[in-house]
């Protein structure tokens, strides 16, 4: 059987809703910085990649951004340097109502039931784009690389003890997708986006196991 050759056609849009923007302010040498990415809700919080925090120097200032409530302070609960991860919680709520709160929050992503994905499994990369704007790129699970595909193939790359990642090639990872979750269609979490290899056409992220292991110790 024939494989659908566009993935967009399998998205849920409301995937979509469960990704924020996120904005990091701080100090590096004693000069204003600040880095930009995307966080996700999980039950246990927000998660995000760690380096987007890092980068932005000392005395961090964390603000999420969703297009339905709009900005709003942001704390670390959490992190694992290895790993690259990071869980956030919201801080300061400003004009967000409890109500609209629990509302974003049952929006949340979850990991999958089993760890094994098929070949050509419909697989989706959501980043937000600087400022804020969310954008979808779809392809197909590949357990080895097809650099004639038109869309994304991912295949784990070989594990590294320090530092083991999922490889993604992707024509089109822009700035502000670190952080951003890589989902299966029905809504669940395979990996989140960490780096972009130009040299190599790849994008990594984390490993689904190393997830797992990061968001169990917070539950």
């Amino acid at each position: 059987m024939q494989r659908e050759r566009d993935p967009m056609r399998q998205l849920n849009p409301n995937m979509v809703h469960a990704v924020l923007a996120i904005l990091v302010e701080g100090t590096v040498g004693g000069k204003p910085g600040y880095t930009t990415g995307t966080a996700f809700l999980v039950p246990q919080g927000i998660l995000t990649a760690y380096h987007t925090l890092k980068q932005a120097g000392d005395n961090i200032k964390i603000f999420v951004y969703h297009p339905d409530i709009g900005e709003c302070r942001a704390e670390l609960v959490a992190k694992d340097e290895r790993k690259d991860l990071a869980l956030l919680r919201l801080k300061a709520k400003r004009k967000w109502t409890e109500d609209r709160v629990q509302l974003l929050f049952s929006k949340h992503l979850r990991l999958p039931n089993q760890d094994f994905i098929e070949e050509d499994t419909p697989v989706f990369m959501i980043g937000c784009l600087p400022p804020k704007e969310p954008l979808v790129v779809g392809g197909f699970f590949r357990h080895d690389l097809d650099p004639r595909d038109e869309y994304i193939s991912l295949t784990p790359i070989t594990p590294d003890p320090d530092a083991a990642r999922t490889s993604f090639t992707c024509t089109f990872s822009p700035p502000g997708f670190s952080g951003g979750p890589v989902l299966l269609t029905d809504g669940s979490v395979i990996s989140v986006i960490l780096t972009w290899q130009q040299f190599f056409g790849e994008t990594r992220g984390t490993t689904l196991s190393q997830l797992r292991e990061f968001l169990a110790k917070q539950s």
